[in-house]
């Protein structure tokens, strides 16, 4: 309900109806500690909660919901390895810290999420090559890093990252 009233721009209902979803899953969780997909579906919907507060302006309370994201995916991934897709969440979650960060601009900050990001989705292109949706996210992490890099002064390093970018989408 919340992502359609997301799309509707109805962000308050969305917001509260993002809320609630997370309550009932926070029961469910309760009841079922170890269940790992509600574990997930609990990360998932800090994400989502994020999102509704950065359109409204809270980056503070997006950054809040996205770290929750992020931490929850970093005991995920970390249980579960080779679940590729809650790998590929964890690089989401990084990039997103990242986002937020470097709006605000902490540009450190912002640096040190996007380059946990590379290092995840860097394992996850090596064991796969011929995954186009991950060498694109590895791509938009560096252009990133690159960013961040230049915003800061290092134009070598900016250059670099650019370059490096720019191999992966020409192969």
């Amino acid at each position: 309900m919340g992502d359609l009233l997301r799309d509707r721009g109805d962000l308050a209902g969305a917001l509260q109806a993002s809320i609630e979803a997370q309550r009932v899953m926070q029961g469910l969780l309760a009841a079922e500690p170890n269940d790992v997909r509600r574990q997930h579906d609990m990360y998932i919907s800090f994400a989502k909660i994020a999102v509704i507060k950065a359109v409204q302006g809270d980056l503070m309370g997006a950054l809040h919901a996205y770290q929750e994201f992020q931490s929850g995916m970093r005991r995920l991934a970390a249980t579960i390895p080779n679940d590729a897709s809650w790998q590929r969440d964890l690089v989401v979650a990084h990039a997103s810290v990242g986002n937020i960060l470097r709006s605000q601009g902490d540009l450190a900050g912002a640096l040190q999420a996007y380059r946990e990001a590379h290092a995840t989705i860097s394992r996850l292109v090596a064991a796969n090559l011929n995954n186009a949706d991950w060498k694109s996210d590895l791509s938009v992490t560096i252009q990133n890093i690159g960013d961040v890099l230049f915003a800061q002064g290092d134009l070598a390093g900016a250059s670099t990252a650019y370059k490096d970018s720019h191999a992966i989408n020409s192969t």
